[in-house]
Protein backbone atom coordinates (compact mmCIF):
# COMPACT_ATOMS: atom_id res chain seq x y z
CA UNK A 1 0.00 0.00 0.00
CA UNK A 2 1.46 3.41 -0.84
CA UNK A 3 0.52 7.17 0.49
CA UNK A 4 -0.17 10.11 -0.95
CA UNK A 5 -1.85 13.06 -0.44
CA UNK A 6 -3.18 16.13 -2.40
CA UNK A 7 -4.69 19.91 -1.27
CA UNK A 8 -7.51 21.77 -2.29
CA UNK A 9 -7.11 25.74 -1.32
CA UNK A 10 -9.88 28.23 -1.66
CA UNK A 11 -8.74 31.78 -1.62
CA UNK A 12 -10.20 34.71 0.44
CA UNK A 13 -11.60 35.94 -3.18
CA UNK A 14 -12.88 32.51 -4.11
CA UNK A 15 -14.88 32.25 -1.09
CA UNK A 16 -16.04 35.94 -1.22
CA UNK A 17 -17.67 34.61 -5.16
CA UNK A 18 -18.62 32.08 -3.81
CA UNK A 19 -21.26 33.35 -1.10
CA UNK A 20 -22.20 36.04 -3.39
CA UNK A 21 -23.82 33.15 -5.21
CA UNK A 22 -25.59 31.64 -2.36
CA UNK A 23 -27.59 34.53 -2.00
CA UNK A 24 -30.46 35.47 -1.66
CA UNK A 25 -30.68 32.42 0.46
CA UNK A 26 -34.18 31.72 2.31
CA UNK A 27 -33.24 29.55 6.27
CA UNK A 28 -36.56 27.77 7.25
CA UNK A 29 -36.54 28.22 10.69
CA UNK A 30 -39.34 25.94 12.54
CA UNK A 31 -42.63 25.20 11.21
CA UNK A 32 -43.55 28.31 9.79
CA UNK A 33 -40.25 30.89 10.38
CA UNK A 34 -37.60 31.84 7.97
CA UNK A 35 -34.83 34.17 7.56
CA UNK A 36 -34.33 35.72 4.24
CA UNK A 37 -30.36 36.76 3.63
CA UNK A 38 -29.21 38.95 1.30
CA UNK A 39 -26.85 41.34 0.16
CA UNK A 40 -23.57 39.58 1.77
CA UNK A 41 -20.64 41.83 2.38
CA UNK A 42 -16.55 40.89 2.15
CA UNK A 43 -15.85 37.47 3.46
CA UNK A 44 -13.67 37.38 6.56
CA UNK A 45 -11.68 34.82 7.45
CA UNK A 46 -11.31 33.67 11.02
CA UNK A 47 -7.91 31.78 11.88
CA UNK A 48 -9.18 28.20 13.09
CA UNK A 49 -12.20 29.04 13.32
CA UNK A 50 -14.09 29.34 9.60
CA UNK A 51 -15.87 32.43 7.83
CA UNK A 52 -17.45 35.56 8.97
CA UNK A 53 -19.74 37.50 6.45
CA UNK A 54 -21.90 40.61 7.19
CA UNK A 55 -25.35 40.25 5.59
CA UNK A 56 -28.50 42.29 5.19
CA UNK A 57 -31.60 40.31 5.88
CA UNK A 58 -35.31 39.90 6.88
CA UNK A 59 -36.59 37.45 10.11
CA UNK A 60 -40.46 36.45 9.86
CA UNK A 61 -41.33 33.61 12.83
CA UNK A 62 -44.69 33.81 14.09
CA UNK A 63 -43.20 31.42 17.35
CA UNK A 64 -41.11 34.92 18.12
CA UNK A 65 -44.44 37.20 17.63
CA UNK A 66 -42.74 38.40 14.34
CA UNK A 67 -45.77 37.44 12.18
CA UNK A 68 -44.22 40.18 9.02
CA UNK A 69 -40.88 39.76 8.33
CA UNK A 70 -38.57 41.99 9.89
CA UNK A 71 -35.96 44.05 8.75
CA UNK A 72 -32.34 43.41 10.36
CA UNK A 73 -30.26 46.27 10.40
CA UNK A 74 -27.46 44.00 10.36
CA UNK A 75 -26.74 39.89 10.17
CA UNK A 76 -23.77 38.11 10.55
CA UNK A 77 -22.80 34.95 10.12
CA UNK A 78 -20.42 32.18 10.91
CA UNK A 79 -19.59 28.95 8.94
CA UNK A 80 -17.54 26.21 10.93
CA UNK A 81 -16.15 24.18 8.53
CA UNK A 82 -14.85 20.85 10.61
CA UNK A 83 -13.73 17.26 9.72
CA UNK A 84 -16.22 14.82 11.87
CA UNK A 85 -15.29 10.62 12.03
CA UNK A 86 -18.56 8.33 10.77
CA UNK A 87 -19.26 5.23 10.46
CA UNK A 88 -17.31 4.18 7.44
CA UNK A 89 -14.23 7.16 7.77
CA UNK A 90 -14.62 11.21 7.82
CA UNK A 91 -16.85 13.61 6.42
CA UNK A 92 -16.73 17.88 6.23
CA UNK A 93 -19.40 19.36 8.23
CA UNK A 94 -20.53 22.90 8.13
CA UNK A 95 -22.20 24.41 11.24
CA UNK A 96 -23.85 27.89 11.10
CA UNK A 97 -24.06 30.26 13.75
CA UNK A 98 -24.92 33.74 14.06
CA UNK A 99 -22.90 35.96 15.91
CA UNK A 100 -24.65 39.05 15.66
CA UNK A 101 -28.41 40.05 14.98
CA UNK A 102 -30.07 43.92 15.00
CA UNK A 103 -33.84 43.56 14.09
CA UNK A 104 -34.69 47.21 13.53
CA UNK A 105 -37.17 48.61 16.49
CA UNK A 106 -36.59 46.26 18.65
CA UNK A 107 -34.21 46.42 22.04
CA UNK A 108 -30.98 44.69 22.14
CA UNK A 109 -32.33 42.13 25.24
CA UNK A 110 -35.15 40.76 22.72
CA UNK A 111 -32.12 40.71 20.08
CA UNK A 112 -30.23 38.45 22.41
CA UNK A 113 -33.48 36.21 22.47
CA UNK A 114 -33.81 36.10 18.94
CA UNK A 115 -30.46 35.00 18.59
CA UNK A 116 -30.63 32.25 20.77
CA UNK A 117 -33.74 31.24 18.92
CA UNK A 118 -32.29 30.95 15.63
CA UNK A 119 -28.88 29.08 16.80
CA UNK A 120 -30.63 26.57 18.56
CA UNK A 121 -32.51 25.90 15.54
CA UNK A 122 -29.90 25.71 13.23
CA UNK A 123 -27.80 23.48 15.68
CA UNK A 124 -30.77 20.96 14.70
CA UNK A 125 -29.76 21.20 10.70
CA UNK A 126 -25.99 20.53 10.60
CA UNK A 127 -26.42 16.91 10.12
CA UNK A 128 -28.07 17.99 6.34
CA UNK A 129 -24.67 20.37 6.25
CA UNK A 130 -22.17 17.23 5.69
CA UNK A 131 -20.15 15.82 2.89
CA UNK A 132 -18.61 12.41 2.74
CA UNK A 133 -15.86 12.83 1.25
CA UNK A 134 -14.43 9.46 2.11
CA UNK A 135 -17.11 7.71 -0.13
CA UNK A 136 -16.88 10.75 -2.81
CA UNK A 137 -13.22 10.57 -3.59
CA UNK A 138 -12.41 6.97 -2.91
CA UNK A 139 -12.49 5.30 -6.25
CA UNK A 140 -11.03 1.68 -7.99
CA UNK A 141 -10.12 2.54 -11.34
CA UNK A 142 -9.77 -0.56 -13.56
CA UNK A 143 -6.99 -1.79 -15.48
CA UNK A 144 -7.04 -3.03 -18.84
CA UNK A 145 -6.59 -6.59 -19.87
CA UNK A 146 -3.15 -5.93 -21.72
CA UNK A 147 -1.52 -4.88 -17.88
CA UNK A 148 -1.27 -8.46 -16.77
CA UNK A 149 -2.17 -9.97 -14.24
CA UNK A 150 -2.99 -6.56 -12.36
CA UNK A 151 -6.88 -5.84 -12.07
CA UNK A 152 -7.38 -2.14 -10.36
CA UNK A 153 -5.59 0.56 -9.14
CA UNK A 154 -7.54 1.70 -5.82
CA UNK A 155 -7.28 5.19 -4.32
CA UNK A 156 -9.14 5.14 -0.83
CA UNK A 157 -9.38 8.32 1.20
CA UNK A 158 -7.45 8.04 5.01
CA UNK A 159 -8.42 11.14 6.87
CA UNK A 160 -8.75 14.93 6.03
CA UNK A 161 -7.57 17.83 7.41
CA UNK A 162 -8.58 21.18 7.60
CA UNK A 163 -6.59 24.74 8.09
CA UNK A 164 -7.81 28.15 7.98
CA UNK A 165 -5.75 30.80 7.83
CA UNK A 166 -6.76 34.82 7.15
CA UNK A 167 -5.98 34.47 3.56
CA UNK A 168 -7.80 31.04 2.72
CA UNK A 169 -9.38 27.86 3.23
CA UNK A 170 -6.72 24.54 3.16
CA UNK A 171 -8.25 20.95 2.68
CA UNK A 172 -6.32 18.38 2.53
CA UNK A 173 -6.69 14.59 1.99
CA UNK A 174 -4.34 11.70 2.53
CA UNK A 175 -4.97 8.47 -0.02
CA UNK A 176 -3.92 4.99 0.53
CA UNK A 177 -2.96 3.64 -2.88
CA UNK A 178 -2.94 -0.15 -3.69
CA UNK A 179 -2.92 -2.49 -6.53
CA UNK A 180 -5.75 -5.66 -6.95
CA UNK A 181 -4.29 -8.76 -8.93
CA UNK A 182 -6.48 -10.54 -10.90
CA UNK A 183 -6.49 -14.58 -9.81
CA UNK A 184 -4.73 -16.70 -12.21
CA UNK A 185 -7.54 -19.52 -11.53
CA UNK A 186 -10.75 -17.19 -11.83
CA UNK A 187 -9.77 -13.97 -12.29
CA UNK A 188 -11.19 -12.65 -9.42
CA UNK A 189 -9.30 -9.05 -8.36
CA UNK A 190 -7.62 -9.60 -5.07
CA UNK A 191 -7.01 -6.95 -2.53
CA UNK A 192 -2.95 -6.34 -2.12
CA UNK A 193 -2.41 -6.35 1.84
CA UNK A 194 -0.61 -3.32 2.81
CA UNK A 195 2.61 -3.74 4.07
CA UNK A 196 3.36 -4.03 8.12
CA UNK A 197 3.89 -0.64 9.89
CA UNK A 198 2.95 1.80 6.88
CA UNK A 199 1.56 4.55 8.24
CA UNK A 200 0.80 8.26 7.62
CA UNK A 201 3.57 10.60 8.20
CA UNK A 202 2.34 13.29 10.50
CA UNK A 203 1.17 16.65 8.67
CA UNK A 204 2.94 19.91 9.50
CA UNK A 205 0.74 23.20 9.08
CA UNK A 206 2.35 26.52 8.47
CA UNK A 207 -0.25 29.18 9.03
CA UNK A 208 0.71 31.54 6.51
CA UNK A 209 0.68 29.10 3.72
CA UNK A 210 -1.81 25.68 3.45
CA UNK A 211 -1.17 22.29 4.79
CA UNK A 212 2.18 21.31 4.31
CA UNK A 213 3.39 17.68 4.81
CA UNK A 214 6.90 16.84 4.58
CA UNK A 215 9.18 13.85 3.02
CA UNK A 216 10.70 11.95 5.94
CA UNK A 217 13.54 13.75 7.31
CA UNK A 218 13.02 17.00 5.09
CA UNK A 219 11.66 19.95 6.58
CA UNK A 220 8.58 21.32 5.51
CA UNK A 221 8.46 22.25 1.48
CA UNK A 222 5.58 24.80 0.08
CA UNK A 223 2.11 23.77 -0.11
CA UNK A 224 2.32 23.90 -4.20
CA UNK A 225 5.13 21.66 -3.74
CA UNK A 226 2.42 19.07 -1.81
CA UNK A 227 0.22 18.60 -4.53
CA UNK A 228 1.20 15.06 -5.89
CA UNK A 229 -1.78 14.70 -8.68
CA UNK A 230 -3.54 17.71 -10.57
CA UNK A 231 -6.11 15.75 -11.46
CA UNK A 232 -7.42 14.51 -7.80
CA UNK A 233 -6.43 17.86 -6.56
CA UNK A 234 -9.17 18.96 -9.23
CA UNK A 235 -11.38 16.58 -8.11
CA UNK A 236 -11.31 17.50 -4.73
CA UNK A 237 -11.98 21.27 -5.39
CA UNK A 238 -14.80 20.08 -7.60
CA UNK A 239 -16.32 18.28 -4.93
CA UNK A 240 -15.91 20.98 -2.39
CA UNK A 241 -18.19 23.33 -4.66
CA UNK A 242 -20.29 20.49 -5.50
CA UNK A 243 -21.36 20.45 -1.96
CA UNK A 244 -22.13 24.30 -2.28
CA UNK A 245 -24.50 24.28 -4.81
CA UNK A 246 -26.22 21.09 -3.37
CA UNK A 247 -26.06 23.34 0.10
CA UNK A 248 -27.99 25.97 -1.62
CA UNK A 249 -30.40 23.81 -2.99
CA UNK A 250 -31.50 22.17 0.64
CA UNK A 251 -31.75 25.67 2.55
CA UNK A 252 -33.29 27.41 -0.28
CA UNK A 253 -36.85 27.67 -2.16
Amino acid sequence: MGAMWVEAILSKGDLTALVAQFTPLKLRLGEDGELLVTEPGEVDLVPDVGLRVACKAKLKWPVLGVRVPATLNSLIVIVRPEIVKTSIGEALLFKLQIEHIDVAGLPAMIDDGILDHINRELATRHVDLTWDFTSTLSHSFPLPEVLQPLGALGLDVAWGKLKVTHEAVAFAISYHSHVNRRSEDHGSQTPRLPEPGAEDAPLVVAPERGIDRPEPGQEPGMSGKAAVTVGLTALALVGFLALGRSLARQWSE
